[in-house]
């Protein structure tokens, strides 16, 4: 796991990538505050729940923020972002 936040853009703030391994949940966009491990909708490593949203309908897409574990949330746009990068690891 990693242990170095994330920056805006999604680069690691010291290990020079990105942990896709890193455990993660997927929440619906519109919870929030600090039981959100209790409204998970499903849990994985950071690459699997970012190719998830991108397999669900277009117009579900934004409905779904990922909270990587230790670090922040990422909302539609960052996740998009994320999945078209160089190193994102195929499915």
């Amino acid at each position: 796991m990693s242990s170095n936040p994330t920056t805006f853009q999604g680069e690691s703030g010291g290990s020079g990538g990105i942990d896709w391994n890193d455990s993660s949940s997927l929440l619906r966009a519109e919870d929030s505050g600090l039981d959100y491990q209790l409204e998970a909708v499903r849990r994985g490593t950071f690459a699997d729940l970012i190719a998830f949203v991108m397999t669900l309908p277009a117009d579900q897409q934004k409905n779904y923020v990922i909270q990587k574990s230790g670090d922040r949330r990422f909302n539609f746009d960052e996740i998009c972002a994320l999945s078209r990068r160089a190193d994102f690891p195929a499915p």
